[in-house]
């Protein structure tokens, strides 16, 4: 595993946050998310790609939890253009392998779909009381993730963030990974973001336990939206949803 030096890590992340700033002009956001980006450190790659604390597409180093639990965080836009966003929870007593997520979660997209099921709405009052999925699914064609490779290998749609004061970084959400599902509409296909939330203490020493205060967390979800009429270069404007959650419990 090769080891990046900082200056390598900061060209490499500023040619990639200005590239997004030339076609979607979000400067004051994008440039923010950058600073968070750049902290002190070195920061190995592994496969071509880029790995940092606090972002849920690296690895952890701890063993992972049994998980049994997935979120689905349901968005699409109704008649009026207002964002619809449902939150649906599958939980079960067997503990639920990273192969089976998308089966979950197809099933509970049709729910999202149907309007049957939702156990919340909106990113006001997110919260995770276990180890559980976290998985985002955006029900509009032309809204994309943002990849660091053009093969689209590598999501790095999911950033935690911790500009707004009483956030902590991430030390609980690992092995962010996309998967496409099959919608109820036939020949309809949708990418969904998931990651695992291992339900750890802030400062990631261990897991969390009955007592332990609610711990907050603010991230980024980042998508690449196409735009009408489609360019020659096919350019697309960058989006940023900013939510949040906790863990709590258990």
């Amino acid at each position: 595993m090769a080891i990046q030096t900082d200056e390598e890590i900061r060209t490499q992340i500023s040619e990639s946050y200005l590239d997004l700033d030339k076609e979607s002009k979000l400067t004051g956001l994008s440039v923010s998310i950058l600073a968070e980006s750049l902290k002190s450190g070195t920061y190995p790659t592994a496969n071509g790609f880029r790995y940092y604390p606090d972002r849920p597409n690296s690895q952890q180093q701890h063993t992972k939890p049994e998980i049994k639990r997935v979120h689905l965080y349901y968005m699409a836009f109704e008649i009026s253009g207002a964002l619809k966003i449902r939150e649906h929870i599958h939980t079960q007593g067997d503990v639920i392998e990273r192969n089976q997520v998308p089966d979950i979660v197809a099933n509970l997209a049709r729910n999202a779909v149907n309007g049957n099921g939702a156990v919340g709405s909106g990113f006001n009052d997110v919260k995770w009381d276990r180890p559980c999925y976290i998985c985002f699914l955006m029900d509009a064609g032309e809204w994309q993730y943002h990849y660091q490779d053009a093969a689209q290998n590598q999501n790095d749609s999911l950033h935690f963030s911790t500009r707004k004061g009483g956030r902590f970084s991430n030390k609980s959400f690992y092995n962010a990974h996309d998967f496409l599902i099959n919608m109820p509409t036939p020949g309809v296909r949708r990418k969904v973001l998931c990651c695992e939330n291992h339900h750890r203490t802030g400062t990631g020493d261990r897991q969390r336990e009955a007592g332990d205060g609610d711990e907050n967390y603010e991230f980024d979800l980042i998508y690449r939206v196409g735009l009408s009429p489609r360019t020659s270069d096919e350019k697309r404007m960058t989006i940023i949803i900013d939510p949040g959650g906790r863990n709590t419990g258990p």
